[in-house]
């Protein structure tokens, strides 16, 4: 791919794509992309009905989108990587000429998927921090705590606040982790929990203290005091 002497940013990209229709000088400042195509064309995708509001503009630059996706999945089948050339030049040059109008649109967005898979991968890794703490504490592998138990127990941590309070206790739950177990029915319960946990817990520190001080009290009542040693004249 030769030496980059400068990286171009995304937006910039998608400003020369969607502003300009020249091919050749979009397809030169594309070598200082450092984006992966599969990442690039969802960027373009998210972002083309932002900018062409013409109907027409807009069906064009999807087909361009669709057939430089066609080539991106021989791509991958065949793993013939100098197939991207073409699947980049339709979907850059083919989204540019593609449009009739020029559009005052200066803003773009990240694209909806990539976030929504961010939000599902930090979700399973709740679900597995969790399944991990249940395991050790009944002895049962990863895949059964998920199959079995994680699901019977989601069930009584919604249904049974008294429960979720000494679970949260037992398996040390973090917020987050809470927020998982009760799903969006039951989040209205979070703030009972949270709430119930902690007073739970200054209490228990406070009985300690309690009985702390019963103890030193009891301990200066069994002091038995000094026998004195008669002397003759007690005789």
């Amino acid at each position: 791919m030769g030496y980059r002497d400068r990286e171009k940013d995304i937006f910039s990209a998608l400003r020369e794509i969607f502003k300009t229709k020249n091919v050749k000088a979009i397809r030169e400042s594309m070598t200082h992309l450092d984006v992966d195509p599969k990442l690039e064309i969802l960027w373009v995708n998210e972002n083309l009905p932002r900018e062409y509001i013409d109907f027409n503009d807009l069906a064009n630059g999807y087909q361009a989108l669709a057939k430089s996706d066609i080539f991106l999945g021989r791509t991958a089948r065949t793993q013939n990587y100098s197939l991207w050339a073409y699947a980049c030049d339709i979907m850059n040059g083919g989204v540019a000429i593609a449009k009739t109008h020029t559009y005052p649109n200066d803003k773009y967005g990240f694209p909806t998927w990539l976030r929504e898979k961010k939000q599902i991968r930090g979700t399973l890794d709740v679900r597995d921090f969790i399944i991990a703490k249940l395991s050790a504490i009944t002895h049962n592998s990863n895949k059964k705590s998920r199959e079995f138990l994680l699901p019977h127990f989601k069930f009584l941590f919604q249904k049974d606040i008294n429960f979720a309070i000494k679970m949260k206790k037992r398996l040390d739950l973090s917020e987050s982790d809470i927020k998982y177990l009760l799903g969006e029915k039951h989040l209205g319960k979070l703030e009972q929990i949270m709430q119930e946990s902690e007073k739970d817990e200054s209490q228990i520190e406070i009985k300690i203290e309690e009985t702390k001080e019963v103890k030193k009290e009891e301990e200066k009542k069994e002091v038995k005091p000094e026998i004195k040693q008669p002397s003759l004249f007690d005789f």
